[in-house]
């Protein structure tokens, strides 16, 4: 079985190392021709909400943490 917890927190937001550049936009472009999507938009994905989503707790939780986690759980 599994293990479903993500193993390494790391990510990368723009600007990204010179050598993940152009993977990361092949990657992007495949993936947003395939499910007919759009990026997300970094202003909205920097929006804060009130939702805890494991380990980021309000107010320092944003739409981006929200949408790429398999564990939120609504403020009670």
């Amino acid at each position: 079985m599994m293990d479903k917890k993500r193993h390494n927190r790391k990510v990368f937001f723009d600007p990204l190392p010179d050598e993940m550049q152009h993977p990361a936009d092949a990657i992007s472009r495949r993936i947003e021709a395939n499910f007919r999507v759009d990026a997300l938009p970094r202003d909205m994905a920097d929006i804060h909400i009130p939702l805890y989503v494991e380990p980021v707790e309000p107010p320092n939780t944003t739409l981006f943490h929200a949408l790429f986690t398999s564990e939120p759980a609504s403020l009670p």
